[in-house]
């Protein structure tokens, strides 16, 4: 039996059958979610919907210890699909309910309904993951063959179901930088430091750019004797893992910070997650002491670098760039920043929850414009501090399919349909 050992008709889907609101949201499953009591071959799993069958990616996580707990670490994989790994894919492309009668028309091992409900609008959506039956033709040496326009009829189901064609997400793994490439955006990353490099947008066939990366600045201020400055050159990086897929590319890097003396010290693996239009990226930041014992002063500023920019909104803010030098906001914690022709979104989520007085940073360069938030640090306890960063570029406007995933984010619930 070939259900599935066919080309598939692709196609670009119409925006009017896309869920647009949610254009942006990921969906992530883990494999114990769906409670299956075994390993399941990857090239079994398929995910479809009323719409047709959904671009879609397994990343394989093992289970690593160290001294203080045992922690998921993305590797290459066994090709099964268990425990902690993850299915992904988008919600735009989840639709209307299937029928139960429907859906037992698909020859699956099994099947399972994923349901997606918009919290604030109480929209639902919904999408399929299908296991296909395994070594199909042994197993039916062992039963009764089914009718053969039966089986024939099932096949004809599936094949009708078109293959949706995934938006363009590729990367290049060079020696010194890690490039990727979108629609109409390149990206480029240092291999050996936790920074990007840039971002290019391109027009009628001209690059531009956009994006001067992420900077960062850490001072302290020890018994009013010594001052320690460091910032985002300071921490140096090697790649220990990359993977894409049709949803979204990881990559981790392992950081070295500089604490003087030529000494570098490892500091938490950096997990980035780089899907189509946003990247979202966990930080950690290292506080050797406690600060308030030894200093008076201490703060930290993370800001984004963006060229030509023309407008800035906030919480608080919506102003024309041109007529501001300086502006503040208290407790801020995410951004907009438009140009020609583009704009970005960054958002901050404290995952230590420790909480940390906080401000917006905002400094004009001639054309360039740094915005992020300036941390007091000087009561933070000794320890790793966490923080997430999600980082957009979308065209004008999109602000608001942004703000849904980060405040809004989609009710999942899993169930399966008895075949």
């Amino acid at each position: 039996m070939i259900i599935f050992s066919f080309i598939f008709l692709m196609y670009k889907v119409d925006s009017t059958m896309l869920w647009e609101k949610r254009f942006l949201d990921p969906i992530v499953i883990k494999a114990k979610e769906l409670g299956l009591n075994q390993k399941v071959d990857l090239d079994q799993i398929i995910v479809f919907s009323n719409i047709g069958i959904i671009p879609s990616q397994i990343d394989e996580i093992k289970k690593e210890k160290d001294e203080n707990n045992e922690k998921g670490e993305y590797y290459d994989g066994d090709g099964k699909f268990e425990g902690e790994d993850e299915l992904c894919f988008y919600a735009r492309y989840c639709g209307e309910r299937i029928s139960e009668d429907e859906i037992r028309k698909y020859d699956f091992e099994k099947i399972f309904e994923v349901e997606l409900k918009d919290p604030k609008e109480k929209e639902k959506r919904f999408c399929y993951i299908g296991i296909k039956k395994k070594n199909e033709e042994e197993k039916s040496r062992n039963t009764i063959e089914e009718n053969k326009e039966v089986k024939e009829n099932k096949e004809q189901l599936i094949i009708n179901l078109p293959k949706i064609t995934p938006e363009k997400l590729e990367f290049k793994n060079l020696e010194n930088e890690f490039i990727v490439y979108q629609e109409n955006r390149t990206a480029i990353f240092d291999n050996f430091s936790p920074t990007i490099r840039k971002i290019e947008m391109e027009a009628d066939g001209v690059k531009k750019e956009v994006f001067r990366g992420i900077k960062a600045e850490i001072f302290i201020r020890l018994l009013n004797l010594i001052n320690i400055r460091k910032n985002e050159k300071d921490i140096s990086a090697r790649v220990k893992f990359v993977k894409g897929g049709d949803v979204r590319i990881i990559r981790v890097i392992q950081p070295y910070a500089e604490i003087g003396f030529g000494i570098k010290i490892p500091t938490s693996k950096v997990v980035s997650y780089i899907y189509n239009g946003f990247t979202y990226v966990e930080n950690a930041v290292p506080i050797p002491f406690n600060l308030n014992a030894l200093s008076k002063e201490a703060f930290a500023n993370v800001f984004l670098v963006f060229k030509e920019p023309k407008r800035f909104k906030s919480e608080t803010l919506d102003i024309d760039i041109k007529d501001y030098e300086k502006v503040k906001e208290n407790h801020h914690m995410w951004g907009y920043v438009e140009g020609d022709g583009w704009s970005a979104a960054y958002f901050i989520r404290e995952i230590t929850k420790i909480p940390i007085p906080r401000s917006l940073y905002f400094e004009k360069n001639g054309n360039e414009l740094g915005v992020g938030v300036n941390l007091d640090i000087l009561k933070l306890p000794k320890g790793e501090h966490r923080f997430a960063l999600w980082g957009f570029f979308f065209p004008p406007g999109d602000i608001e399919k942004a703000k849904n995933l980060i405040f809004n984010p989609l009710q999942v619930k899993i169930r399966e349909i008895r075949i």
